[in-house]
């Protein structure tokens, strides 16, 4: 006895082979008039095979709803409530037919993974179900137990609606995360640039994972195994990717007789006399050590920092050493003008405050702009040095909250223009 019977058109037979093995090989026993052996009589194996089945899949075309026969078939299913009719012809359904609902297979492209097929998988498991149901209950009464059939695990419409849903909205939020990092133009924290890489890969291969959700892969087999290969492949891709994507501070480093210390403020001003007009230059308190195990003198050869803003970064080299605290002579050196204490003997410090001057000359006025535009709390400045040949560097995140504070209380004062902003480090 076969689970379910096709009932089609002779011109219709190469279609119906496509149903028949479809359905095949879902797991059910399936009977169309294509297995008819040799010496059979045709009338009668057709009866039996149609009384005995337990679900009929009826194929309504061009030239079935013209058959008697398949009418007839039709018939039998309707009043034995087993019939899933299948459109698979643009046509109207022939009368007695219309009020059941019915399978679109019109624009079928013969894979049983689409949501079109979906709807006779749905159909005929829950008549297989039903029919088993009762079958085992009269199995018990009669004392022979009917082998349970394997029931399948099919995906509604609903589910598939809610992945390619969950798609599309992981899709705009990683979207969104990588605009977000772009437009902030700022270097992140080396301490937390691995974590955010290893984030941001595990996102995008959850969204590899769900895209062939669009396509009606299953999530078990030979599904699952797309999925997963998918997944781990865009999570390398975008690991190994996000390196030259992702903006990143040097990190802090230490050199072979070297160590920059990061400052505990840096200060920006612009001249008393011209002011707005001026260029912005930057002071900022510097320390070094020399580590060296063995005795070894270290000289400083260049400095440089770069101030990441919103529209850019601004790029600033040394011009000379300077004393903004003459109080403090014992901590800092006190050096004027070009002379610099640019040696570090093996296992001494030096101590000094370096002015800076921007190379492209931004004026104090569009520099003021600039950090009033700043929305986050933080601006990041990374100062690095050449020390015998070594590039070390360190990192400033100026608290811009304390800044917008000191602002707002200036301006609510006074209205001379700032000449000098002094930014902690945190």
């Amino acid at each position: 006895m076969a689970d379910i019977f096709i009932s089609y058109e002779h011109s219709d037979h190469a279609r119906a082979q496509r149903v028949a093995e479809a359905l095949e090989q879902h797991g059910w026993s399936v009977w169309w008039d294509r297995k008819l052996r040799a010496g059979d009589h045709f009338d009668k194996i057709i009866q039996q095979a149609l009384d005995t089945a337990r679900c009929v899949v009826v194929l309504w075309s061009k030239t079935s709803i013209s058959s008697r026969w398949v009418k007839d078939e039709a018939s039998e299913g309707a009043k034995r409530g087993i019939l899933v009719p299948v459109l698979i012809d643009d046509i109207e359904i022939p009368l007695g037919f219309r009020q059941l609902h019915t399978a679109r297979l019109t624009n079928w492209a013969t894979s049983s993974f689409s949501q079109e097929f979906y709807d006779i998988l749905e159909s005929v498991e829950q008549l297989l179900s039903r029919s088993q149901s009762s079958e085992t209950v009269g199995s018990h009464q009669s004392g022979n137990e009917r082998q349970p059939q394997k029931t399948l695990d099919i995906p509604s419409e609903k589910s598939g609606i809610i992945e390619r849903a969950f798609a599309i909205a992981w899709a705009s939020i990683i979207f969104a995360f990588v605009i977000f990092l772009v437009l902030r133009n700022q270097p992140i924290d080396p301490n937390y640039y691995g974590w955010v890489r290893i984030l941001l890969s595990f996102a995008i291969a959850v969204l590899g994972a769900t895209i062939p959700g669009f396509l009606d892969v299953e999530w078990k087999g030979a599904g699952l195994v797309i999925r997963a290969a998918g997944a781990l492949a865009l999570f390398v891709i975008t690991f190994f990717g996000t390196p030259k994507v992702l903006p990143s501070a040097p990190p802090l480093k230490d050199a072979e007789v070297g160590v920059l210390i990061k400052p505990s403020v840096v200060d920006f001003r612009t001249s008393e006399k011209e002011r707005l007009a001026a260029p912005v230059v930057l002071t900022i308190p510097l320390q070094y050590e020399n580590k060296a195990q063995a005795a070894k003198t270290a000289k400083i050869e260049q400095e440089t920092a770069a101030v990441h803003l919103p529209s850019g970064t601004l790029f600033f080299s040394w011009k000379y050493f300077v004393n903004q605290n003459p109080e403090n002579v014992d901590k800092w050196l006190g050096i004027v003008g070009g002379a610099s204490p640019d040696t570090i003997l093996s296992g001494g410090i030096v101590k000094h405050e370096t002015l800076f001057e921007n190379k492209e000359k931004t004026t104090w006025q569009s520099f003021l702009e600039q950090l009033d535009g700043i929305k986050h709390d933080y601006l990041t400045i990374v100062v690095s040095s050449t020390v015998t040949g070594q590039e070390i560097a360190t990192i400033c995140q100026a608290d811009m909250r304390r800044y917008r504070q000191q602002v707002d209380n200036y301006r609510s004062k006074s209205s001379e223009p700032i000449v000098r902003i002094t930014l902690q480090c945190i």
